[in-house]
């Protein structure tokens, strides 16, 4: 944002109180029923962590990502902090109680050696930083130089900054100054200076996915709480906003976050903490929410939903997302066409456990009053995702859809051109499997090795054996969408992502039936330049599986999917996968149709020249008779 507008647009809000809660609302929490459960949750943490010893981290943890690539025990202790934190300030808040509790808390997090994660550090954390910069040459020059580890920021470093600058301001009369001082002196030196200092930009500040909102954001809110002096604020403010414009240029129009639910409510839920604050601090002057592109972007929430807390879990989403009462509350009171889902499918206040802006604004910016629906039908197609949706609620039931075409070089990116989800009443029974547990490895040269990653772990064609590769060339064409009052249809050639196959075109078809017993028909067209070549369907699910040849039945809790194809045979695997370091593995069933050339009326291709193989299988549901009662 031009400097001029910016310092324009704080002098205007000078002075003016940037107060998030009234005791008007605050009486609220305390005594609406809507609120109890929350109110009793925060209670009893602040409470049981006020029996608790606060755990320091030791360097054993702290070298364990270097060393090994696991980063959970350092997060464990490290996140640990940020909810005493959370539980200690909301008890300050909503009582007046946990004061003491939160200056040890506050004082504890003062003590770690970086805000920024292990996982975080451009060159290892147990390097030493003196020994990687250049000696000064006698130039006179000034050039790039490696930050120390206390400098380096990254997400949690960022929101460390502004959870301590807003929690100060907002106690400073209840806490010690010493405690308030050491803090804001810390949030200074660690984030404020070393974002402004002249070195290389942040990679973040120019990344169009949700590290440039969450680093920028907090940045900013850090900054609006520490700086008065608009001439001082205007230059950092400024900054921030042109990362704020990268984050928003990440998404198409369509609104899309390609990388799921979850990062949406994490890098938007950012974008609305800090713009809020601004609209706050200019008095109105500068409004980020006056664009029609952040209005299409507030509408992905809502998009985002199969059926109750199952999402649309492509790349690295979780296949199951409560949503944050903060974004979704705010956002309708900014755009009418937003639609809160279900309270079912909301995370409680303090569920939280990481980040201090999202717990309170949960509280403050939730309101008892606001008519809450079920979710509505939809049909959807996003063309710059190039994403389908469908939702539809007939004869007892609500099925959902969703597939994808796109490209294989997506932010958090998986190996999926033409992955789907199948949910009937809320159960999924063609999923897609969302992210693992995160290791350096995760993000390193194994990555499409592992299930969830690589198309193995997708519900997508395996050609000759070769599975999707990885890269921007890997893109879907010939995207198509027809949505119809009875069916939705998607279509996307995909052969470009199986290099080294032989294909010379892959056109895959997926036609959801709207009907009382919903049904998905999947088609598969290869084409060869030679001979044809072997070609397995795969499907994922995590329900149990029952096969007999070309039939397959995926058994639900509640329902069940036959499915059958039209040639070859059924087989089923079954694998797992660690998604929490804290959780069970997750099951996993592969379900395999293989068009064998041995099988009588398989050899060769399915058309006269020998070059073209087409499939198809049928996916219907059917309630569980034992359940038909």
């Amino acid at each position: 944002m031009n400097i001029t507008t910016m310092m324009r647009g704080l002098q205007n809000g000078e002075g003016k109180p940037l107060l998030l809660a009234d005791e008007g609302k605050l009486e609220q929490i305390r005594n609406h029923p809507f609120y109890a459960p929350h109110v009793k949750t925060c209670r009893e943490k602040a409470e049981r962590f006020s029996k608790q010893d606060i755990r320091s981290i030791k360097y054993s943890y702290f070298k364990l990502f270097d060393e090994t690539g696991d980063r959970t025990e350092f997060q464990r202790i490290y996140m640990e902090h940020r909810e005493m934190l959370i539980a200690f300030a909301m008890a300050c808040l909503i009582d007046g109680t946990h004061a003491a509790d939160l200056e040890d808390i506050i004082w504890a997090i003062c003590d770690e050696y970086s805000w920024c994660l292990t996982a975080h550090f451009q060159y290892g954390g147990t390097k030493v930083v003196e020994t990687l910069n250049d000696p000064p040459r006698g130039d006179g020059k000034m050039r790039p130089y490696y930050r120390k580890q206390e400098t380096m920021i990254d997400l949690c470093a960022a929101a460390t900054a502004s959870i301590l600058a807003e929690v100060t301001a907002m106690f400073e009369d209840k806490l010690a100054p010493i405690v308030v001082y050491r803090a804001r002196t810390l949030i200074r030196e660690r984030v404020l200076e070393p974002f402004m200092q002249i070195n290389t930009p942040f990679f973040w500040e120019t990344a169009e996915f949700n590290w440039s909102a969450v680093c920028a954001g907090n940045i900013g809110i850090a900054a609006i709480y520490m700086i008065d002096d608009s001439r001082m604020l205007a230059p950092i403010l400024s900054r921030v906003t042109d990362a704020m414009d990268c984050f928003l240029t990440g998404f198409g129009e369509d609104g899309v976050c390609q990388e799921g639910l979850g990062y949406w409510d994490y890098g938007f839920g950012n974008f609305i903490y800090f713009a809020d604050l601004l609209r706050r601090r200019t008095d109105g002057a500068i409004d980020l929410f006056e664009n029609d592109h952040v209005r299409n972007v507030a509408l992905f929430e809502q998009r985002s939903f199969l059926n109750g807390v199952n999402t649309i879990s492509f790349s690295d989403c979780a296949p199951q997302v409560q949503y944050e009462y903060a974004i979704a509350y705010y956002l309708k009171k900014q755009y009418p066409e937003v639609e809160i889902p279900p309270l079912a499918c909301a995370k409680p206040m303090m569920g939280n456990t990481e980040y201090w802006t999202t717990v309170v604004r949960s509280f403050l910016w939730s309101d008892p009053e606001e008519p809450i629906r079920p979710f509505s039908d939809q049909d959807l197609y996003l063309p710059d995702a190039q994403w389908v949706i469908s939702r539809k609620t007939m004869g007892g039931h609500t099925a959902a859809f969703a597939a994808k075409g796109g490209h294989n070089d997506e932010p958090h990116n998986h190996n999926d051109l033409g992955s789907f989800l199948f949910d009937v009443d809320e159960e999924v029974f063609l999923c897609d499997l969302g992210g693992g547990l995160y290791t350096k490895q995760y993000f390193g040269d194994e990555r499409y090795q592992m299930l969830v990653n690589g198309s193995q772990g997708h519900s997508v064609p395996i050609v000759d054996g070769i599975f999707q590769k990885e890269g921007r060339q890997s893109c879907a064409e010939k995207v198509d969408a027809v949505i119809g009052e009875d069916a939705v249809t998607f279509s996307a050639d995909i052969a470009k992502a199986y290099p080294g196959s032989g294909l010379k075109s892959l056109l895959r078809k997926l036609t959801f039936a709207k009907k009382e017993n919903p049904s998905l028909l999947i088609q598969d067209t290869a084409v060869f330049a030679d001979a044809v070549r072997p070609l397995t369907e795969r499907l994922i699910t995590k329900f149990p599986v029952t096969v007999e040849k070309n039939q397959a039945v995926i058994r639900g809790n509640k329902g069940e999917l036959v499915l059958t194809g039209s040639k070859g045979t059924f087989f089923v695997s079954q694998t797992s996968y660690k998604r929490k370091a804290d959780e069970p593995d997750v099951e996993v069933y592969l379900l395999d149709l293989i068009l064998n050339p041995n099988e009588p009326g398989q050899t060769g291709g399915d058309d006269t020249d020998g070059r073209t193989r087409e499939v198809s299988i049928c996916a219907s549901y059917r309630q569980r008779k034992n359940d038909s009662q």
